[in-house]
């Protein structure tokens, strides 16, 4: 038992100069990040983590560019995003505003989105025309109803 502990000891003892080192950033990007930009230690990258979770801001920061974000050009597809994100923009576009409703303005390079999202909630019929409508078509019916 004794060489049991003494061995567990050492092993905790070697682990944690091991471990040692720079500190790193393991809560990527969002507004947690920014908040607790050159904290160290783990109740900071918590808290910077639960910050990014609750506000859920990573996509929006990820879609713009912003938020200490790079911005993926994957994300700036349209169609991507709809895609991607089909139940949560017809939540959006039901309440007239969101992030993913405000990431796909962004990839359309729409300036006032207020105004567009106003306008595909006085839509959303037209737009989410069933349960079963395919991305496609909601991509097509979202362009439609912003070029009228």
């Amino acid at each position: 038992m004794k060489k049991m502990l003494t061995a567990m000891a050492c092993t905790l003892a070697l682990g944690t100069s091991v471990y040692a080192g720079p500190p790193k950033d393991n809560c990527g990007c969002g507004l947690g990040s920014i908040a607790f930009e050159g904290k160290e230690g783990l109740m900071s990258q918590t808290l910077a983590g639960t910050t990014n979770a609750l506000f859920c801001n990573q996509l929006f920061g990820i879609t713009t560019g912003t938020l200490g974000c790079e911005k993926a050009e994957e994300f700036m597809d349209a169609r991507a995003i709809i895609k991607n994100n089909m139940d949560q923009l017809a939540i959006d576009i039901s309440n007239g505003n969101g992030e993913v409703l405000e990431s796909l303005a962004t990839a359309l390079e729409i300036d006032n989105v207020d105004m567009f999202a106003n306008q595909l909630q006085d839509n959303f019929d037209k737009i989410y025309t069933s349960d079963e409508v395919t991305s496609e078509a909601v991509t097509e019916n979202i362009l439609g109803v912003a070029k009228s």
